[in-house]
């Protein structure tokens, strides 16, 4: 077994709690704005989005980081903050070169989401 694996599933681990306490104490703050929309959860989706682009453009910029900020930051943190900032990431480089493939992308995964919710719901009992 490669030695560096361990350390690699650690620092994505640990990378992930942090990006999900994260969620958590912002999710909390923006409750207190009002509970009749979810802004803590579009505040939580805008600014994921925002930190993965940041992440990525460093990636780009310092080779050296690309495996700490991809596998790390970007996987682990942001992605237990907010997986809608990968969805945002891969729908835009779509859009840069096959921009039919990002439509259906994009209106694929909110339809099957919603499918998915749905059937979750009926699994368990609930209405939808």
């Amino acid at each position: 077994m490669d030695a560096a694996i361990p350390a690699t599933v650690f620092g994505v681990m640990a990378a992930g709690a942090l990006g999900a306490w994260a969620r958590f104490l912002a999710g909390l703050a923006m409750q207190r704005l009002s509970t009749a929309f979810p802004w803590g959860t579009l505040c939580i989706n805008v600014s994921g989005c925002a930190l993965i682009a940041v992440t990525a453009g460093l990636a780009e910029r310092m080779p050296g980081l690309a495996p700490f900020l991809d596998r790390d930051v970007a996987t682990g943190f942001i992605g237990a903050f907010t997986t809608f900032s990968t969805f945002t990431v891969e729908t835009l480089q779509l859009l840069r070169t096959r921009p039919w493939a990002a439509a259906l992308y994009a209106a694929g995964s909110i339809s099957a989401g919603a499918g998915g919710i749905a059937l979750g719901r009926w699994l368990a009992g609930q209405p939808f």
